[in-house]
This record gives C-alpha cells, structure tokens and sequence, in this order.
C-alpha cells in the first residue's frame, strides 16, 4: 500500500495590526466588495492549520494493513514498518528513520521519526503517537484517540479527540471524524469541531463539514470541495463576531481559489495562495514559499 490519503500547512498569523483606514470599512468586508486584510489574514492561517493538520493524518495510513494482519511482522525501507501482537492488542510502529524518508502519498515532503498506532480489538479504540516526527521543518507531536470503525463500503472511519502541536503553525485541539478511502486516495474529514492555536496563542474555533482531500491527485493537501466556518472579533459596528465560511472546490487545489462569505455579504473569489512570496522573495521567507506545495 504505497499511496494513501490525506489532509494539514506552514505558518500565517492570525493577528494582523489594521490601520484607522482597514477600520472604518464595513465589518463584512472592505468597500469594493473584497476581503479586508483582517479576514485575509484569518483565512490564510485556519487553511494553513488544515493543511498541517491534514499531513499528520496522513502520516500514519501506512499503517492500516498491519492493524488487520494476525502475525508479528516487520518490513519495509523508509518507513520499516513493525506489528506486534498481544492480548487483543495490536501495536504498529512506523519508522521513518533519522536519515529523511521520502514518502509517495507524503508528496515532495522529507519525512522523519516515529509514528506508534495501538488498537485495542475489543475497544476498537485506536491511539496514534507521533514521536520526533517531522516533515521538512515542520515538528509535530501529540496523540489522537480514536474510535476505529468501517462503514457498509469498508472503508476505514475513525471518531474522537485530536491533540497536535506543529511548530510552524501553532495547536489543533478537539473532535473530529474522518472517512479514509485507501483506494481511490482519499480523505474526508466528515465533521470536526477544534480550536486552532496559532504561534502568538491567538485562537480560531473551527467547524469542518466534509472536507475532501485527495493528496496523491492533486499533489497537496488542500481540501477539493466541503467547508469551514468559524468567527474572528468585530471592530466595527453590528455584533461582537463575525461568522466567515470558506468553501472549497475543484480549483482550490490547483490554484488556490476558495469562495469566502463574510457575515450576510455575498460569498467573494480568494486566492489565498496569492498572499505567499514567490520569485527572489523565496530568499527571505522559505517558509511561506513552500506554502506554494499546498
């Protein structure tokens, strides 16, 4: 099972200082009809949250088949990979060693560390670790604790509570349910409730509803269709919050156009790959560069 599914980023800031002008414009955009920079600013990080958080559910589906085998077993290069089995419970260890593993379904990403999966058989609970598990610069540890189940098509769903840390983006924290189809590269995070914590403890409570992310297809991990909503502060008139929604689509992939709705305006085209540097820029902000490979 060489290519696998997937979805989560880089790092954007939540915080964005407006001047008195970006303040008197109207709470549910700027004049023209665009977003102001204080939503560009809040919508660019929740999808560089997602992008993150979408690598690290990815990471572990190499794992999967070694949870239904009845035998110890340990094979592979980069990532080795080792079941053992006692009592009921079946632990796998994914290895992706200290020297960089290069992972097809991780797409251009270097990958390193550990990832351990338990499955408990009379639970069917499954804890996922991440032990020094890197991709390129990004650190990420934590653990989720999932219910591990299958619909009518077999395809492998997991329910329950995230807890991830990334160091070029922030947190993620919650519930969430996710439906991976192995074989046609898929992923979709059915629903989700979380709180994304970015570098400056600056907090986005999220709500995800079908989010499909097809990582192998579209060489990234951003979601092709589904949407997100949650809320930022109101500077101006009119309720404390403002809800925005983002829907994604076919092109949201390739190009990074999403449809944006802000409050009760009509939704607006973004291009939140249009925020990242490109050309010489790259130089001084590597970063938001590879946010290009979203």
């Amino acid at each position: 099972m060489k290519h696998a599914t997937a979805i989560l980023v880089s790092s954007a800031s939540i915080i964005v200082f407006l001047s008195s002008a970006c303040r008197n414009r109207p709470s549910d955009g700027s004049s023209d009809g665009s977003l102001t920079p204080e939503q560009q600013a809040a919508v660019d990080a929740v999808v560089e949250q997602l992008t993150a958080t979408g690598k690290a559910l990815t990471g572990f589906v190499e794992g999967f088949e070694s949870l239904d085998e009845p035998e110890d077993e340990s094979f592979g290069e980069c990532p080795t990979i080792t079941a053992t089995h006692e009592d009921g419970v079946t632990t796998v260890t994914i290895d992706f060693s200290e020297d960089v593993c290069n992972v097809d379904y991780l797409g251009d990403n270097l990958v390193s560390g550990n990832i351990r999966l338990t499955l408990d058989a009379s639970e069917q609970s499954l804890t996922v670790v991440y032990e020094n598990f890197q991709i390129d610069d990004e650190s990420i540890e934590g653990e989720l604790t999932l219910q591990f189940t299958r619909d009518e098509n077999f395809r492998r769903i997991l329910s329950g509570d995230v807890s991830l840390s990334n160091s070029t983006v922030g947190t993620v924290q919650g519930s969430i349910e996710i439906r991976y189809d192995l074989v046609n590269d898929s992923m979709t995070i059915v629903s989700g409730e979380l709180a994304l914590t970015d570098l400056n403890d600056e907090t986005l409570s999220v709500t995800l509803d079908n989010l499909v992310i097809r990582p192998v297809a579209n060489s990234g991990f951003t979601p092709e269709s589904g949407t997100v909503t949650f809320e930022i502060p109101n500077d101006g008139p009119g309720p404390e919050t403002i809800t925005i929604v983002i829907e994604f689509s076919d092109d949201s992939p390739a190009d990074g156009t999403v449809e944006v709705a802000v409050g009760d305006a009509p939704p607006v085209v973004y291009n939140f790959a249009a925020t990242v540097p490109v050309g010489e820029e790259c130089a001084d902000n590597v970063i938001a560069c590879k946010s290009r490979r979203r």
